[in-house]
């Protein structure tokens, strides 16, 4: 059997009873669910509650409600939000302070085994933005997705999801010459112990 993976993105307005989109492949389950921030952590319990094997959450909800998923999952299943690295600052800031002032584009990519990424993609977009989501069958299609996203498509912000490793993450921002943000999730350090 495969991961039952929930990935939540925020979208102002958002109902997650209805904006959702699920990628499913071999048993393993990609669902993507729009929600308001005021209902971030309703939407996570109720992954949690419908057998989600690991919840990520996208960078805009960053550490504060990342920590509030987390206590209200209370530990029942993994929880990840998108951070970025040291690199991606200066760009996270410039998309932050574009937003709302003129459109942009984001992309989300996600690893589901068996997909095509020609294929498995999802548009959505508002007054504000155009977030493409792309399924990628694993990391090594990112770097190549990245650059088409970022050079045919305008995108100035990269998030992935799905099992990504900080060395898959490198890969991608060295593919795009850095010039757009890329962030993956964080889990923190639940389980980790000092030696």
């Amino acid at each position: 059997m495969g991961i039952n993976n929930v990935i939540v993105y925020v979208r102002e307005g958002a109902d997650p009873a209805v904006d959702r989109v699920v990628t499913e492949y071999g048993g393993s389950r990609t669902t993507l669910v729009g929600s308001d921030p005021a209902a971030s952590v309703t939407t996570a319990v109720e992954a949690a509650d419908g057998g989600a094997d690991r919840i990520e959450l996208c960078g805009a909800h960053g550490p504060l409600l990342h920590a509030r998923v987390r206590e209200a999952v209370n530990d029942r299943v993994p929880v990840g939000a998108v951070m970025f690295g040291f690199e991606s600052l200066t760009g996270v800031a410039d998309y932050k302070a574009r937003f709302g002032n003129e459109f942009l584009r984001e992309a989300f990519i996600y690893i589901q085994p068996g997909s095509d990424p020609a294929v498995d993609r999802t548009v959505t977009a508002n007054d504000h933005v155009r977030s493409i989501f792309v399924a990628v069958p694993d990391a090594s299609a990112a770097p190549a997705v990245a650059v088409q996203l970022v050079d045919g498509e305008g995108v100035r912000l990269i998030e992935l999801f799905g099992g990504f490793e900080p060395g898959d993450a490198a890969r991608v921002i060295e593919a795009i010459d850095a010039r757009a943000p890329v962030g993956l999730p964080s889990y923190g350090y639940a389980g980790a112990t000092a030696r």
